[in-house]
């Protein structure tokens, strides 16, 4: 999206059919997720990132970021590329791409980097928004050359795949850095807003052209073609329409005759009425949100691209209202903002989709009530560029979430108010598990501070729990007081003092795994639990040992530093237990590593200590 557009979505009703227990049925929708938090959630954002000093404070939120690659910016005159941040680019001495691009493999950020517009020189009218054929009329493969020729060069260099140097046009002929796995041709092709339109069967007519060269000659003038021609092994992801247009997906079909040129689907959606009004809305309604359009999504893909990959890569809403009470048709505000992501994400991830991007890390411009211009987690510079409570949210998230896995659907729209449950497990694999949940007004477009008061929670055999709730300026969230009855029995249920639209962190641990198919994790001669995780003071670490062994725990900062070591002497095969009290050690909220260590084998675990 980044250039700023008028859109209006019209989106059918669809039927929503309640979920039970382990047991899902999601209308139309495939399995659900079954990764990590971490990798499932990303955020669309550029290589002004790395010249606004963020790419860290992002690497926070999401471990996956959409960088929209402007073509004109890194190409601005045929064959002379500005990746080596050496070369002059579009707009003198930024970008630093590759400094950017390595600015995220620190950080461990996995990037899709998505081709964004066309140059001057090989627009169909000069313009850096217009289709990529030149003086042609785009209708053959061959008129999309040269960006079959740039999209290669791009994934010769940072693929993994090294090319012959005389097949290298950069001047610094690096190839084969291994930096980038996924590459998205372009960004809404189907876009309506300004002319002229490129239409299905000739972006599809492109998607050949740039796959992987076909009906394409390779030449002196263009030596490497296509970007599977660069790497086998690249990923291609679809350009990330704008609408579900059936039309427009059959041109692709037709133009692509025999074969699926790009690898992963790739769609956009924005909860709204559209044109004319002045909020967004909630991404469970039932015509607005996000359920018709991935049914609609999965549909298609389900009929004509069976087992591929769905990608939501731009979702989001507005924070910006005038003194006036103007807004955009997507606006939100902070708190709900902050909401309405979270609970996507988990939406996104029951419906089985395979990642979900937010749109966007930073506002374009914080004040203006255009669409899409407030809709950063980050507010702009001119505003320092400080975190909204999306990005304590996101944060918190993915401090204690990221590492577990999406089980299941446990409520979806069940009662009035409306409660929805999703189920993760911990990465040990053990009895530990985590209930996100929120409520809602049934029907609500907006969030409207629907509570419910002494919520309960009811699962058979829950041991112990422990509640963290999201808030802003913090990034581990806050605990929250539960009650637990019946622990440990077929009538066990935890009280929560209040059930919000605000989405809250249930940490349970059963008295055995549940009956998915996830095993406990066995390291040679123990086994160890840690639970709560997280915790605001104690931790317990319950283990087994197959052997006699002189045990020992030891508690590092995520600097390595040693901050205590707890000798427990000898212990005999069988089970055991050890309790750490953090509040000891005058510790800051974070993550901290607990290592075991049972003769001669060890264990470390990340535990988060929120004070």
């Amino acid at each position: 999206m980044l250039n700023y557009k008028l859109r209006e979505d019209f989106m059918r009703g669809v039927t929503i059919y309640f979920l039970v227990f382990c047991a899902i049925s999601l209308g139309v929708s495939s399995e659900p997720y079954h990764g990590t938090v971490a990798d499932f959630v990303g955020i669309n954002s550029n290589v002004g990132a790395y010249d606004d000093q963020i790419v860290g404070r992002l690497a926070k939120i999401a471990k996956w970021m959409r960088e929209y690659h402007n073509w004109n910016h890194f190409e601005k005159n045929d064959n002379v590329y500005a990746w080596d941040d050496t070369t002059p680019s579009g707009y003198g001495t930024w970008p630093f791409h590759t400094k950017f691009v390595q600015e995220c493999i620190k950080h461990d950020i996995n990037l899709l980097i998505c081709l964004q517009g066309s140059t001057e020189w090989a627009s169909a009218t000069g313009a850096t928004d217009a289709p990529p054929y030149g003086s042609h009329d785009g209708t053959k493969e061959a008129h999309y050359i040269d960006k079959a020729e740039f999209l290669a060069q791009l994934v010769a260099r940072y693929g993994d795949n090294k090319v012959d140097a005389g097949l290298l046009e950069t001047t610094d002929k690096q190839t084969g850095l291994g930096y980038v796995k996924y590459y998205e041709d372009s960004n809404e092709p189907d876009y309506w807003w300004h002319t002229p339109l490129w239409p299905g069967d000739l972006y599809g007519i492109h998607l050949n052209a740039i796959h992987d060269g076909r009906n394409l000659t390779t030449s002196d003038s263009y030596p490497l073609l296509g970007i599977k021609n660069a790497d086998p092994n690249a990923i291609h992801v679809l350009g990330g329409l704008a609408n579900y247009d059936e039309n427009y997906l059959n041109g692709i079909l037709q133009a692509a005759d025999d074969r699926l040129p790009f690898d992963i689907i790739n769609f956009h959606h924005y909860c709204t009425q559209g044109w004319g009004t002045q909020r967004g809305i909630c991404p469970e309604h039932k015509t607005y949100g996000l359920k018709p359009a991935v049914d609609k999504w999965q549909t298609w893909r389900d009929k004509h691209a069976s087992g591929k990959a769905l990608w939501l890569t731009e979702f989001g809403w507005d924070t910006y209202k005038s003194s006036s009470n103007a807004s955009s048709y997507v606006y939100a505000g902070e708190e709900s903002q902050a909401n309405y992501l979270l609970r996507s994400l988990f939406l996104l991830m029951g419906y089985g989709i395979d990642k979900g991007f937010i749109f966007f890390d930073k506002d374009p411009d914080s004040e203006s009530t255009t669409q899409y211009a407030s809709c950063g987690v980050l507010t702009d510079k001119k505003h320092g560029l400080q975190a909204k409570p999306a990005y304590y949210y996101l944060a918190t998230l993915q401090n204690l979430l990221g590492e577990y896995s999406f089980v299941s659907v446990d409520k979806y729209g069940e009662g009035d108010p409306e409660v929805y449950a999703y189920l993760l497990q911990s990465p040990n694999k053990t009895t530990q598990y985590c209930y996100v949940l929120w409520c809602r007004n049934p029907g609500a477009k907006y969030d409207d501070g629907t509570t419910i008061i002494n919520y309960q929670h009811a699962r058979p055999s829950i041991q112990n729990a422990m509640l963290i709730e999201p808030i802003n300026q913090q990034e581990y969230g806050q605990g929250i007081d539960v009650v637990l009855e019946n622990a440990g029995t077929e009538s066990s249920v935890v009280f929560i003092p209040a059930l919000s639209e605000k989405p809250v962190f249930l940490f349970v641990e059963f008295d055995q795994p549940l009956s998915i198919d996830y095993n406990r994790i066995i390291i040679n001669d123990f086994q160890m639990n840690l639970f709560p995780n997280p915790f605001n003071a104690e931790i317990r670490i319950d283990y087994e040992l197959k052997t006699a062994a002189d045990t020992q725990f030891e508690i590092y900062n995520m600097s390595g530093r040693l901050i205590d070591c707890i000798h427990t002497g000898r212990r005999q095969p069988g089970q055991h237990q050890q309790r750490i009290d953090f509040s000891e050690h005058n510790l800051s909220t974070g993550v901290y590593i607990i290592r075991m260590l049972a003769g001669w084998e060890s264990r470390h675990f990340k535990v988060c200590y929120v004070k």
